[in-house]
């Protein structure tokens, strides 16, 4: 169990006896200028004896579509959905939300450049939420997601 309001920053803990199971798929497709990317994974994270274990995604699915513009010169959309997860000291789950990103990518040589934006439509989301009032520095603490932002990204491949 990780706490994200530590004044130290992320401390982790662990459950005794757990048990994941899962597993995650994913496709692409190649269409002349039109490339297709989907994905899925599931997992079922338990402690032994029934409860969910906190902070852990049941379930994302991802889809992206990438149009090349010219040669080596891609503009892209991707929208990934995450399930819902259980909260800390509660028999509840945060609702599960979805985000979209759209970007541009270029390759020249071994060096890969990519700008967008994450999270377009700057959906409002909870990436943590610790409802344990006996938690001495976290209890009742939510960590709000990120909202919209701007990246820019360079790639050297060797």
């Amino acid at each position: 169990m990780g706490n994200a309001h530590s004044p130290t920053g992320v401390e982790y803990g662990n459950y005794d006896k757990t048990r994941r199971y899962g597993f995650e798929v994913a496709s692409e497709q190649f269409l002349g200028i039109l490339s297709l990317n989907e994905s899925f994974s599931y997992v079922d994270a338990k402690i032994k004896g029934g409860s969910k274990i906190p902070n852990v995604y049941t379930y994302k699915a991802t889809l992206e579509a990438s149009v090349e513009v010219v040669q080596d010169t891609s503009i892209w959309v991707q929208n990934a959905f995450f399930g819902k997860q259980k909260v800390v000291g509660q028999n509840k789950s945060l609702k599960a939300y979805s985000l979209s990103d759209i970007g541009i990518s270029t390759k020249v040589g071994q060096v890969s450049l990519s700008a967008g934006v994450r999270n377009v439509f700057d959906t409002f989301y909870y990436d943590y939420y610790n409802a344990d009032k006996t938690a001495a520095i976290a209890g009742y603490g939510y960590l709000v997601g990120q909202g919209r932002t701007f990246f820019i990204e360079g790639r050297y491949n060797f």
